[in-house]
C-alpha cells in the first residue's frame, strides 16, 4: 500500500493525531512535572511501582502496613508500560505522554465505535466530528484538566470496549473466531488500569448491560436468547480477565468494608463532594456536560475554569445547539426503534439528574445506604466519560438527520 492510498484510507485518524499533537504543544512544559490533584507518580520510581502493584494485597509502605482498599493490582498493566517507556523517555515527560496518549486512543476508539454503530450514513467525516467532539467536549476537558490515570485510561479504552462488545455479541459466526476473542481479551486487559478506581468497573458493566438491553429491544425476538447468552459469556470473560485485582477487592469488602466509610478523610469529604455533585443535578447542567469540577478553585483562590466560563458567556448558544442536536438524535433513534444507546443514555440521565424530581426521591433512597453513598458520592467523575461518548453518538445522529 503506497502512502497516498494509506492517507486516503486513514486520513481522519491522521487528523485526530494532528489535533492531539497541537494539544500537546499547547500544554507541555519541557522543564515541568505534571503533578498535583489525584495522581499516581509511578514514573518517579517505575520498578518500585511494578512491585507494589504485583504484591498489592498488603500495602506495607502505607502507615504501618494495611490491607489494600484501592485496587492497586489493577494498575499493573499501566505501571509495566510506564517502566518500559522509562528507558526511552525523560522522567518529567512520561506523565504528559501517558495522558495525551490516552486522549488519542479514546478518539480513535470513538471513531471506530461510531462508524460501527451509526447506520444512517457512511460519511466518515461525520464519524470524525463525533470522535473530535468526544475528545474536546466540556466533560472531557474537565477530566483531563485535572488528570488522574484511571480516568484517562477509562477514556481511552471505553470506546474500544464497547466497539468489540457490540461486535462479538452481534456476530452470528459460530464458533467464536479466535481473532475477535483475542481482540476482546487484549482490549479488556489493557483497560484494567481504569479500575484502580473500582467504581469504574461497575460503570463499565452497567453500560455494557444497558447496551445489551438496547440490542434486545432493537432486534427480532428470535435473537433475544442469543444476545443474552453471548453477553453473559463475555461479561463472565471480563470478570475472569479482571479477577487478578477483583478477588483481592472482594476479600477487602468482606473483611474491611467498614474502613471505607469510617475513614476520617471520607467522613470529612463525602457529604461535601456529594452536594457539590447534586448542585449540578439539573437539566441545563446535564445538557451542557457541566460538573462540579467547573466551579473548583486553585491554590490562589482563582476559578480553575475561568477562561472557559468567560468563553461560554460569549458563545453560550453553542452549548445549547449541541444539546438540540443530541435531543434530535435521541428522538429519532426512539422513533426508528434503534435503542442501542437509548438505555445507556437513560441510565446516565438518572445518575446525573439527581436534583430533579422524581429522580431525587430514588437518589435519596440510595444515599441512605452508607456504603453506596460512599461508593457513588461523585457521579460526575464516574459517569462523565460514558456520557461524553454517548453524547457524541446522539450528536452525530442529529447531524445526519439534518444533513
Amino acid at each position: 500500500m503506497n502512502s497516498v492510498k494509506a492517507f486516503k484510507i486513514y486520513r481522519y485518524q491522521f487528523f485526530l493525531l494532528i489535533t492531539i499533537f497541537f494539544l500537546f504543544l499547547t500544554n507541555y512544559k519541557p522543564t515541568a512535572y505534571l503533578t498535583g490533584w489525584d495522581n499516581l507518580q509511578t514514573e518517579l520510581y517505575p520498578w518500585l511501582a511494578v512491585k507494589r502493584a504485583f504484591f498489592s494485597l498488603w500495602q506495607e509502605y502505607q502507615s504501618f502496613g494495611l490491607l489494600a482498599g484501592m485496587a492497586h493490582a489493577a494498575d499493573l498493566v499501566r505501571v509495566i508500560f510506564i517502566w518500559l517507556i522509562s528507558f526511552i523517555l525523560p522522567q518529567n515527560f512520561i506523565r504528559y505522554f501517558y495522558h495525551i496518549l490516552m486522549l488519542f486512543l479514546g478518539g480513535l476508539g470513538a471513531f471506530l465505535m461510531l462508524k460501527q454503530s451509526v447506520k444512517q450514513t457512511k460519511n466518515e467525516s461525520i464519524f470524525f466530528l463525533g470522535a473530535l467532539f468526544f475528545m474536546l467536549n466540556l466533560g472531557t476537558i474537565q477530566i483531563f484538566y485535572l488528570p488522574f490515570e484511571p480516568f484517562s485510561t477509562f477514556f481511552a479504552f471505553l470506546p474500544w470496549g464497547i466497539w468489540i462488545f457490540i461486535k462479538v455479541i452481534t456476530n452470528n459466526q459460530y464458533p467464536i473466531t479466535k481473532k475477535n476473542l483475542l481482540i476482546f481479551f487484549l482490549i479488556n486487559l489493557f483497560g484494567t488500569p481504569s479500575f484502580y478506581v473500582q467504581q469504574l468497573f461497575l460503570v463499565y458493566l452497567l453500560i455494557l448491560g444497558s447496551i445489551t438491553l438496547g440490542l434486545i429491544f432493537t432486534n427480532k425476538k428470535s435473537q433475544i436468547k442469543s444476545y443474552v447468552l453471548r453477553s453473559t459469556f463475555y461479561v463472565l470473560l471480563i470478570l475472569a480477565i479482571n479477577s487478578f485485582w477483583l478477588l483481592p477487592q472482594l476479600y477487602f469488602v468482606k473483611t474491611s468494608s467498614n474502613v471505607v466509610y469510617e475513614a476520617k478523610a471520607n467522613q470529612l469529604a463525602t457529604e461535601d463532594v456529594y452536594f457539590q455533585n447534586r448542585e449540578k443535578g439539573t437539566l441545563p447542567y446535564f445538557l451542557k456536560l457541566e460538573g462540579f469540577y467547573f466551579d473548583l478553585f486553585d491554590k490562589n483562590n482563582q476559578l480553575l475554569f475561568l477562561p472557559w466560563k468567560n468563553h461560554f458567556k460569549t458563545f453560550w448558544p453553542l452549548q445549547y445547539f449541541f444539546a438540540f442536536l443530541i435531543i434530535l438524535g435521541l428522538i429519532n433513534s426512539i422513533r426508528k426503534k434503534d435503542y442501542l444507546f437509548v438505555f445507556p443514555f437513560l441510565l446516565i440521565a438518572f445518575v446525573f439528574l439527581n436534583a430533579t424530581w422524581p429522580i431525587l426521591i430514588f437518589d435519596e433512597l440510595i444515599r441512605s445506604n452508607k456504603l453506596l453513598n460512599q461508593i457513588f458520592r461523585s457521579p460526575f467523575t464516574k459517569f462523565i466519560i460514558p456520557y461524553s461518548l454517548i453524547y457524541s453518538y446522539f450528536l452525530i445522529k442529529g447531524i445526519t438527520l439534518i444533513n
